[in-house]
């Protein structure tokens, strides 16, 4: 169920309060005492939140949400949740998705049972610059996924000086869509330039890791499940809209290559 506007309201509010505090850098700073509409029941999870600077050149910040296991377990872990698009803001996978809160009709805040916090701290971040709570320059959004990886190094190397905690536990980088791109650049540029961290493993859903491979999968798939007739008028267009689109990739994959 989609929170209604009055809702999101409420909590943009909130977030726009607690984005500038952060310049302190402490801890204390980021905690999140309460949420509109949070349920009596949840005031025990331990949430912090806020902005990091990764540009301040250009008034770019990430923004983070970070929710802290609710039992112990047998190992320190922390899963960083990546959304897609891009340009999709990870906070809709907090609401609708893997974190502690769902919404019950428009306006009521529930726990979520399926969330993946009871035994593994979540951090979901907002990126790149730009993306959802995060903030950038209007000129100076990033174009390249190396710089992308770099960025979120920064944020990284700013989110251990508040909560070195990070350095002993277990990370994992999960996320969907096209985080099927970003997430193994950061990991290479972890293994490569940030040996400290723990970095475990890799969750990608439904990712668009192979654009090329993926394309050609569509038209079989709907002919498959009686989607598309083959040979038909609109099998024919589609068959052509993707080869075009192959075609397309090809060219850029060259460039960037070249």
């Amino acid at each position: 169920m989609y929170p209604s506007s009055s809702m999101v309201t409420h909590i943009l509010i909130f977030f726009s309060i607690v984005g500038p505090l952060t310049f302190a850098l402490q801890a204390i700073d980021f905690y999140v005492h309460d949420l509109p509409f949070l349920p009596k029941g949840a005031s025990s999870i331990r949430m912090h939140a806020g902005l990091l600077p990764v540009d301040p050149q250009h008034h770019g910040s990430l923004f983070f949400w970070h929710f802290e296991r609710k039992y112990p377990s047998d190992k320190l872990r922390t899963l960083i949740w990546i959304d897609g698009g891009p340009g999709c803001s990870s906070v809709s996978a907090v609401w609708m998705g893997i974190g502690p809160f769902s919404f019950q009709g428009q306006n009521t805040m529930i726990e979520n049972d399926g969330s993946w916090h009871l035994y593994t701290n979540l951090l979901f971040v907002d990126q790149p610059v730009g993306t959802g709570f995060s903030t950038i320059d209007t000129d100076s959004f990033i174009r390249e996924l190396d710089e992308m990886a770099n960025q979120f190094l920064s944020f990284l190397d700013q989110y251990i000086k508040v909560f070195p905690e990070l350095l002993e536990n277990d990370i994992y980088l999960a996320g969907e869509s096209f985080a099927g791109q970003y997430i193994p650049y950061i990991a290479k540029a972890i293994l490569e330039q940030r040996s400290a961290l723990k970095l475990r493993g890799l969750l990608i859903g439904n990712g668009l890791i192979d654009p090329v491979t993926i394309y050609k999968s569509y038209l079989p798939f709907a002919v498959a499940n009686n989607l598309i007739i083959k040979n038909s008028k609109l099998y024919d267009r589609i068959n052509i809209e993707v080869k075009q689109c192959e075609e397309a990739l090809s060219k850029q994959f060259v460039n960037v290559n070249s």
